[in-house]
């Protein structure tokens, strides 16, 4: 059902650049996303790979600008709740995550003349050893 989704995506937009956005995964979701895809189906993997042209991470953006809007923590509850958006306490799933990190993005200011730096080619994640 995600790759229908992304495909529905893909040939709604016309550019053929999907960016999959994101909280924290660019050194952890990502690349074990990534080296699991490749290892169980190569197949999917090149399909995932021609589908999602770059990932964004929100973490990132939320690390610059700290300071300007008040984070003491950077997990997405926690900037959530400094940023005064509601969510459902105790929902942790795919689903609910993709909608609050979509609600944080808006409320952070991220746009797409401020998040360049939070953009990034599937070749640049973080392969950390101990999750292979």
């Amino acid at each position: 059902r995600f790759f229908k989704f992304l495909e529905g995506l893909n040939n709604s937009s016309g550019t053929k650049k999907l960016v999959l956005a994101t909280h924290g995964a660019r050194c952890f979701d990502m690349p074990l996303f990534k080296a699991n895809l490749k290892k169980l189906d190569m197949a999917m993997w090149h399909r995932f790979d021609k589908l999602v042209f770059r990932f964004c991470d929100t973490l990132v953006f939320a690390r610059t600008a700290r300071n300007r809007l008040g984070l003491n923590s950077l997990s997405l509850r926690n900037i959530a709740n400094t940023l005064d958006l509601s969510y459902e306490d105790g929902q942790h799933g795919a689903l609910s995550d993709a909608q609050l990190t979509k609600r944080v993005a808006g409320a952070m200011g991220m746009n797409d003349s401020n998040m360049s730096h939070c953009i990034f080619k599937w070749a640049t994640v973080c392969f950390r050893r101990d999750i292979l």
